[in-house]
C-alpha cells in the first residue's frame, strides 16, 4: 500500500520485483480470506495450495545480497536455457518408460510367502487386493502403469536400488532382463545424466560468469562517477549529470578520470596506510612494553632461551612426535571402560603427561614471542595466529579436564559438570598435525580458499532446500506417521465401526499409593467389573497419547514407561494437575478454530481437545486412524525422515539429495492420506512421486552437484596460483623447460645397454626377450590363463577330471613364466630389477611359487589352515593381466594419470584419514553408551562401542550406506525407547555403578550400554558428510581430474617413447651414441613422423633444410663440410656434438623435442616461419639464462641443471668405466687446465657451422677483392680455396 501511495499503481506494476511482490501479498490475501470463511485455522479448502506461493518472499533477499543475487538469476537462466536438454532427458527417460512397460508390464508378481513368480492368470487367486489400488503381490517398483514405469527407471537413473528391480526383472522375465538394465544403466545413468549434469554445470558456471562480469562493471561504473561528482563538489565545480549535453559522462571517461586521480592520490594513501599500521604497532608496544607478557625482556637470559629453542627445528619435531603420540593414546579412550581399571590409570597419566608437555611449549611461545603484541622482529604473536590459538584453547582445556581429573574427581555440579562437555575439544587435538605438515596444509588451503564459493553454494542450494522443505510441510505434514506394532511391523486395525467401544477403569500403580484411569479396548463388548464403558463422540474427537519426558506422575517413574492412550481428561488430571485458568480460554480459543479437531463441534469433543491442549508436553491428541489405532492396541508412529516442520524437513531433503533412502521417503509421500490417516497404497501417487522426482533432478543433481565443479575450480585456481614454476619466462620458454625436465627426469632408457660387448649367447637371449613375437607370445599366454580362471566355479569336485585339467594348465603356465624370468634374467642380469614391469613379474612368478609350496605342505593336514592366505597370493595370477597395459596406450595414459594423482592423493589421503580419525574419537566419547534399539541399522555391525569399529563404520557412512539410519537411530529419545520399543535407557554413570555387574564377559568394558540417543548425531553425521562426501571426496576428484589432464597433455612421454622407438633403428647395440650424419637423419625422420600426423598434406618436407641451398659446395660433401649446413636448420636443433662426432642420445632427443616446441607441438600444422625464428631466440635467451641462473633467483632453471647433471651421471654408471663421458666445452672450461685423457670434448654444432660459414664467406670475399684487381699490383697467385671446416 505504501509503494502504491509513493510511486503509483502504474509503476509499481510495471516494475517486475514490485509486480512479484504485489502478486505473493495478493495471494496471501486471498489465503486469509479463505480462512475465516472456513471458520479455522487451516482452511480446509482446495484453495490452502495458495499458502505454497508464500515461501517465494525468500527471492526478496536477492535484493540485499549481491551474490546471493548472482547465483539465483545465474541458476534461472540456467534451468531455463536448459529447456532443449530437459525435453531430451525426459523423452529418453520415455522411451525407456514406454519399452520396460512392453517388456516388464503385468509380469511383477510375487508370492509374498515364498517370493515365488505368480503367473498372470493365477494371481486373482493368490493375490489379493491389498490396502490400495494393486494387489499385494506386486513390487512397489513396477512397470504396470506408465507413471510408475516413468519413476522406476527415474530411480534406476539414480542408481538407487536399481539391482533390485533388475533382480525381479530376471526373475520375472529370464536373463535377457539382464541386457535391458544395464543398458538402461550404462547409456542413461553413465552418459545421458551425467551428460546432462555436465551441459547444466558448464552453463551454469557461463551465466555466473557474465552476471558477475556485468554486476562488478555496474559496480565499478557507479563507484566511478560517485568519486567524480564527489570530487567536482570538493573542487568547486559542478559536476555533470550523465546523459545531458555533449560533454555527457560515459562510464569509460568517468573510469579513466577516476583512474588517473587515484594514480595521483596513490603514493599519499598507501604512507597514510603504513602511518597508520606504524602507529597501531607502537599502540600495542607502548600498552604491552617491550617485554612479553610484561615480565621477560628482549635481553633477558629466559626469552633469549626461549628464542633460542623455538628456532631449533628440532622442537617443533619434538612436539609433532608428542602430538602423534597423544593422538594414539586417544583411540583407546573409552567411556565404557572400568574407570577404577588399570588401563584407564595408564590414560589418565599418559594424558597429563602430554598436556603438561604441550602446556610448556605453549609458555616457551608466549614467552618468546609474545601473547598479543608483535614485537618488530618479523614474527608474529603467539595468539596472532589461527592455529597457535587452537592450540591454545586445547591444552586450556587439556589443563582443566587435568586439574577435574585428579583434584575434583568427586565434585558434582556447577563449573566442574559444564567441563565435562568441554572435554570433547581435546579430541581436536589431530588437527595439530595439520599445521605442522606442509603437504597437509597445501591440501587445507585448498580447501578453505574454497570456503568463500562453498558458502556462496550453499546460500543458492539452501534456497531450493527451502522451497521444496516448504512445499512439502505444506503438502505432507503430519503424513507419515503408521500404525506400528512392538516390532515396528506394520499393525493391522479394523476401521468399522469407525469409533471403538473402550473401558475406562482405576489401576493401581505398582510401587505407589497413586492409581491411574487407564483406557483398553472392550472385549466381547463387556467392560470388567468396576469399569467405566467409554467412546469417542466423532471420529475427530481427540485421545491422548501419553509422553512421560515432562510429568512427574507415579506412571512415569516406571521403567519402561509403555505405551499409553487415555481420555484427554483423565490425562490432563493425572500429568497436569495445575490448571491456569487463562490458558483454558486460549485452548478453548484454539480449539473452537482447530484445523483437525472437533470440526462438526460437540461439547464432549471440545473437551477432551481443551484438556489436550492444556496438558499439551503430556497429552497428545490423535483422532482418525490414529486414534483407531492406538484403542485397538497398535502405536502410531512417526517415520524418521518426515515433513512435520521446516527444520525437520530440510534435513529430510539433506538426507535424501545424498540419494540414501529417498525410494523409501518418496513412496511414504506417495501413501500419504493427511494427518492422523493411516496411509494407503498409492493414494497419493502424482503429487508424491512427481514432488520428489523433481527435488532429485533439481535440489540434488544440480544444486549438490554443483559443489563438485567449485572444489575442482577452486582447486585448479589454487594450483595455478601456487604454481610459481617458469614466473619470469614466456610460454615458450616454460614449454621448453617442461621438456627439458621430462627428458632429465628419465633415468634409464635401455635394460641393457652396449649390447655388442655381450658375448654371443647372451646377444641371442637379449634379441629373444626383446623382439615381439616373445612379447606377444607371452601376452597370449596371460589372457589364456585369465580365461582358464574365468572357467573356475564353486562349489567343484576337487579330484574331477576338469579340475585336474586346470591344475596341469596352471603348473604350464607356471613353468612358462618361470622360463621367461629366467631367461630375461640370464640376459639382463642386474639390469632385470631396473624396469618395474620386470619386478612385477619377478614377484608374480615368486608368489605362484610360495603358492605351489604351501598347496603342497598342507595337502592331506586338517590341523592347518592356511587356505585364506593360499586365496589371497593366488590374486597375483589375475594381476599379471595388468601387462596388457604396455600394449595399449589407451590404458597406458590411465595408469599414468593414476600414477601422476598418487601424490596427491596421498596428501588428501591423510587429511582425510586425519578426520576419519578425529570424528571416531569423537564418536566413542559422544555415542559409545548408547543402547541398541533393534530395530535399525545401529547395532553389533555398525556402532560407535570400539575406536576400530567406528573407523570401520564412519568409512561406510563416507560412501553414503545408510548414514541417515544411523544418525536417526542415535537420536532417538527416551520416549522413543520407553514407550515405542519399551526398553530402559537412561543416564549411565560408571564411577557410581557396580561395573561387575554391567560387564559378564570379563573383558573391561560394559556389555549392555542403556544410555538414550542424543541430538548432537544430527550435527555430528551433518558435518561429516559435508566435510568428507561432499568435500574430501570431491577433492580426490580434482586431483583425479588433474591427473587425467596432465596424462592427456604427455607429450613429452610420447615423443619420447617415439624417440625410443627410432633410436633403436640408428643404434641396434644401445650404445647412445650415433654419428652424427645419422642423428642428423634421426632427428629429421621422427619430427617428420610426429608432425605429420595431423598435416593436411601427409610427407610435406620439414620447413628448415638441413642443406643450405646457396651453397656452392655439392651437397653429397661429408659433414666434416660444417659450412654447407643451413644456419637456421642448426639454430633450431641447439645440438651438441663430441670431438669424435659421435651425438649423444640424449642430445639427439632433446633436439627432436626442442625442434617439436619451436615448430609448434607435435601432432599440430608448423607455425609461420616468423612465429618459428621467434620461439628461436626465445629458448637462445632461456639457454643464456640457465648458464647464469642461481638457486635462489631461478629455482626451476637450477633444478634442470642438477637432473641433467644427475642424469649423466646415472647413463655413465649404465654405460660402463669404458664409456668417455663427454665434457662440454666453454669458454671457463678451456682455461681451467685441460681435461683427462678418457675424457671428450663436447661443442655446440651453431658456433662450428657459424664459425665456418664466417670463414668461407670471408675467404670468398676476399677471392672476389683479388680477382676485380685482376692481380696487376700483386701478381697472379691463382684461386684459393674454400675452407671445408
Amino acid at each position: 500500500i505504501i509503494l502504491h501511495v509513493a510511486v503509483g499503481p502504474l509503476i509499481y506494476w510495471s516494475d517486475n520485483a514490485m509486480a512479484f511482490d504485489g502478486l505473493i501479498v495478493l495471494l496471501s490475501v486471498v489465503d486469509l480470506v479463505n480462512d475465516f470463511a472456513s471458520g479455522s485455522d487451516g482452511g480446509g479448502s482446495a484453495i490452502t495450495a495458495l499458502r505454497a506461493f508464500r515461501m517465494l518472499r525468500i527471492f526478496k533477499l536477492a535484493k540485499k545480497f549481491p551474490s546471493m543475487k548472482i547465483l539465483l538469476s545465474a541458476g534461472v537462466q540456467t534451468l531455463m536455457s536448459m529447456g532443449d536438454f530437459v525435453a531430451l532427458l525426459f523423452l529418453i527417460i520415455c522411451v525407456f518408460a514406454l519399452m520396460a512397460q512392453s517388456f516388464f508390464g503385468g509380469t511383477f508378481m510375487f508370492d509374498p510367502e515364498d517370493g515365488s513368480l505368480v503367473a498372470p492368470e493365477d494371481y486373482r487367486t493368490k493375490c489379493p487386493m491389498g490396502d490400495g489400488d494393486k494387489p499385494i503381490c506386486v513390487p512397489r517398483s513396477h512397470f504396470d502403469t506408465f507413471l510408475w514405469s516413468f519413476i522406476t527407471i527415474f530411480q534406476i537413473l539414480t542408481g538407487e536400488n536399481w539391482n533390485t528391480v533388475m533382480y525381479d526383472g530376471m526373475r520375472a522375465t529370464g536373463w535377457l532382463a539382464t541386457l535391458f538394465f544395464l543398458f538402461v544403466v550404462l547409456f542413461g545413468n553413465f552418459v545421458i545424466l551425467n551428460l546432462f549434469l555436465a551441459i547444466l554445470m558448464s552453463s551454469f558456471d557461463e551465466q555466473r560468469g557474465k552476471l558477475h562480469d556485468a554486476m562488478e562493471s555496474k559496480r565499478e561504473l557507479t563507484r566511478a562517477t560517485y568519486t567524480e561528482q564527489r570530487w567536482a563538489w570538493e573542487s568547486g565545480a559542478v559536476p555533470i549529470i550523465p546523459g545531458h549535453g555533449p560533454q555527457a559522462v560515459t562510464p569509460r571517461s568517468v573510469v579513466s578520470r577516476v583512474t588517473t586521480r587515484f594514480t595521483d592520490r596513490l603514493p599519499s594513501w598507501i604512507s597514510k596506510m603504513e602511518l597508520w599500521g606504524n602507529r597501531k604497532n607502537e599502540a600495542c608496544t607502548k600498552r604491552c612494553g617491550e617485554r612479553s607478557c610484561f615480565l621477560f625482556s628482549r635481553e633477558g637470559e629466559i626469552r633469549k632461551a626461549c628464542l633460542a629453542l623455538i628456532a631449533i627445528p628440532a622442537f617443533d619435531h619434538v612436539i609433532m612426535v608428542f602430538i602423534g603420540f597423544s593422538s594414539v593414546v586417544m583411540a583407546f579412550e573409552n567411556p565404557l571402560r572400568d574407570p577404577n581399571s588399570m588401563e584407564v590409570q595408564v590414560l589418565q597419566i599418559l594424558g597429563t603427561v602430554f598436556t603438561v608437555i604441550f602446556l610448556l611449549e605453549v609458555v616457551v611461545k608466549v614467552v618468546a614471542l609474545g601473547a598479543f603484541c608483535n614485537y618488530g622482529d618479523g614474527r608474529k604473536a603467539y595468539l596472532r595466529s589461527f592455529e597457535n590459538v587452537l592450540d591454545f584453547v586445547i591444552v586450556i582445556v587439556s589443563v582443566l579436564d587435568s586439574i577435574q581429573t585428579w583434584f575434583l574427581e568427586n565434585s558434582g555440579g556447577g563449573v566442574i559438570a559444564v567441563m565435562r562437555i568441554f572435554r570433547v575439544v581435546r579430541m581436536l587435538r589431530p588437527l595439530r598435525l595439520i599445521s605442522r605438515s606442509k603437504n597437509l596444509k597445501v591440501v587445507v588451503k585448498t580447501i578453505l580458499a574454497a570456503i568463500p564459493e562453498l558458502r556462496n553454494l550453499l546460500v543458492f542450494s539452501s534456497l531450493f532446500f527451502l522451497i521444496f522443505g516448504l512445499l512439502a510441510v505444506g503438502n505432507l505434514k503430519g503424513s507419515y506417521h503408521s500404525c506400528k506394532d512392538n516390532t515396528l511391523e506394520d499393525y493391522s486395525f479394523t476401521r468399522t465401526p469407525e469409533i471403538t467401544p473402550m473401558c475406562i477403569g482405576e489401576t493401581a500403580i505398582s510401587g505407589s499409593s497413586e492409581t491411574l484411569k487407564t483406557m483398553t479396548q472392550q472385549a466381547s463388548g463387556v467392560c470388567p467389573t468396576g469399569w467405566e464403558t467409554w467412546q469417542r463422540s466423532s471420529r475427530d474427537t481427540p485421545i491422548c497419547e501419553v509422553h512421560c519426558e515432562a510429568s512427574s506422575h507415579a506412571s512415569c517413574q516406571t521403567s519402561p514407561w509403555g505405551y499409553q492412550v487415555m481420555r484427554c481428561t483423565d490425562c490432563s488430571v493425572a500429568h497436569c494437575p495445575d490448571e491456569d485458568q487463562s490458558r483454558r480460554e486460549s485452548c478453548e480459543s484454539r480449539c473452537s478454530r482447530h484445523e483437525y479437531f472437533c470440526k462438526a463441534g460437540g461439547t464432549e469433543c471440545l473437551e477432551q481437545c481443551v484438556a489436550a491442549c492444556l496438558c499439551e508436553t503430556s497429552c497428545y491428541g490423535l483422532i482418525e486412524d490414529a486414534a483407531l489405532c492406538t484403542e485397538q492396541g497398535g502405536k502410531w508412529v512417526n517415520l524418521n525422515q518426515n515433513f512435520d516442520n521446516l527444520l525437520v524437513g530440510t534435513i529430510a531433503l539433506f538426507e535424501i539429495s545424498t540419494t540414501e533412502g529417498w525410494v523409501d521417503v518418496m513412496l511414504a509421500a506417495v501413501d500419504s492420506r493427511g494427518p492422523y490417516l493411516q496411509p494407503k497404497r498409492d493414494a497419493n501417487e502424482f503429487i508424491g512421486s512427481m514432488l520428489f522426482v523433481a527435488f532429485m533432478l533439481i535440489g540434488s543433481f544440480f544444486v549438490l552437484n554443483l559443489c563438485v565443479g567449485v572444489i575442482i575450480d577452486n582447486y585448479n585456481k589454487q594450483k595455478k596460483e601456487s604454481d610459481i614454476h617458469f614466473v619470469l619466462v614466456t610460454d615458450v620458454q616454460a614449454a621448453w623447460m617442461t621438456q627439458m625436465k621430462a627428458i632429465y627426469l628419465r633415468r634409464t632408457f635401455f635394460s641393457q645397454v652396449n649390447v655388442d660387448r655381450l658375448g654371443p649367447s647372451r646377444q641371442h637371449r637379449f634379441r629373444i626377450i626383446t623382439s615381439s613375437a616373445f612379447e606377444n607370445l607371452i601376452m597370449a599366454c596371460i589372457v589364456i590363463q585369465l580365461c582358464l580362471l574365468l572357467l573356475v566355479w564353486q562349489p567343484r569336485d576337487p579330484g574331477g577330471s576338469f579340475e585336474t585339467f586346470l591344475n596341469s594348465c596352471n603348473v604350464f603356465f607356471i613353468v612358462v613364466f618361470h622360463i621367461e624370468c629366467f631367461v630375461k634374467l640370464s640376459a639382463l642380469y642386474c639390469n632385470y630389477f631396473r624396469e618395474y614391469w620386470n619386478v612385477f613379474d619377478f614377484i608374480c612368478v615368486i608368489t605362484s611359487d610360495i603358492v605351489s609350496i604351501l598347496e603342497a605342505s598342507i595337502a592331506g593336514d586338517a590341523t592347518v589352515n592356511l587356505s585364506s592366505l593360499v586365496n589371497a597370493l593366488r590374486i597375483f595370477r589375475i594381476a599379471r593381466l595388468f601387462r596388457v597395459v604396455r600394449v595399449l596406450k589407451g590404458l597406458n595414459k590411465l595408469l599414468l594419470a593414476f600414477a601422476l594423482s598418487v601424490p596427491k592423493l596421498f596428501n588428501v589421503g591423510l587429511v582425510m584419514l586425519l578426520l576419519l580419525y578425529l570424528y571416531s574419537v569423537l564418536g566413542v566419547s559422544l555415542f559409545a553408551k548408547v543402547a541398541y534399539t533393534g530395530v535399525g541399522l545401529y547395532g553389533p555391525q555398525a556402532n560407535f562401542r570400539t575406536f576400530f569399529q567406528a573407523f570401520s563404520m564412519l568409512i561406510r557412512s563416507m560412501t553414503g550406506e545408510g548414514w541417515n539410519f544411523i544418525m536417526h537411530d542415535l537420536s532417538l529419545s527416551k520416549w522413543y525407547y520407553e514407550s515405542i520399543l519399551e526398553t530402559t535407557c537412561g543416564e549411565m554413570n560408571l564411577e557410581t555403578l557396580d561395573f561387575a555387574t554391567l560387564d559378564f564377559n570379563k573383558d573391561g568394558f560394559v556389555d549392555h550400554p542403556t544410555e538414550c540417543g542424543t541430538g548432537f548425531s544430527f550435527l555430528y553425521f551433518i558435518s561429516y558428510t559435508v566435510l568428507v562426501s561432499f568435500i574430501f571426496l570431491n577433492l580426490f576428484i580434482a586431483v583425479i581430474f588433474e591427473g587425467f589432464e596432465e596424462s592427456r597433455g604427455s607429450e613429452p612421454m610420447e615423443v619420447i617413447t617415439k624417440c625410443l622407438e627410432n633410436w633403436e633403428r640408428y643404434d641396434p647395440f644401445n650404445t647412445m651414441y650415433i654419428p652424427l650424419s645419422k642423428a642428423l637423419d634421426f632427428i629429421d625422420e621422427t619430427v617428420e613422423e610426429l608432425m605429420n600426423a595431423k598435416q593436411p598434406q601427409k610427407g610435406q618436407c620439414l620447413p628448415e633444410p638441413r642443406w643450405d641451398s646457396r651453397s656452392t659446395i655439392d651437397m653429397n660433401a661429408s659433414d666434416a663440410m660444417w659450412s654447407m649446413y643451413n644456419l637456421q636448420y642448426v639454430r633450431t636443433l641447439g645440438l651438441r656434438v663430441r670431438s669424435d662426432g659421435q651425438v649423444r642420445l640424449v642430445q639427439a632427443f632433446k633436439a627432436v623435442m626442442r625442434r617439436l616446441v619451436i615448430s609448434g607441438g607435435p601432432y599440430s600444422i608448423y607455425l609461420p616461419q616468423h612465429e618459428r625464428r621467434q620461439r628461436v631466440k626465445e629458448i637462445e635467451l632461456l639457454e643464456t639464462m640457465m648458464l647464469n641462473a642461481t638457486e635462489d633467483i631461478e629455482p626451476d632453471m637450477t633444478e634442470i641443471l642438477a637432473l641433467e647433471a644427475r642424469q649423466e651421471k646415472q647413463i655413465q654408471q649404465a654405460l660402463g668405466p669404458s664409456a668417455s663421458p663427454a665434457r662440454v666445452l666453454t669458454s671457463t672450461s678451456k682455461t681451467s687446465g685441460g681435461y683427462a685423457r678418457d675424457e671428450l670434448e663436447e661443442f655446440d654444432m651453431l658456433q662450428k657451422v657459424a664459425a665456418a660459414k664466417i670463414q668461407r664467406r670471408s675467404k670468398e670475399s676476399f677471392q672476389r677483392r683479388r680477382d676485380r684487381a685482376g692481380g696487376s699490383a700483386i701478381g697472379h697467385h691463382g684461386p684459393i680455396t674454400r675452407a671445408a671446416g
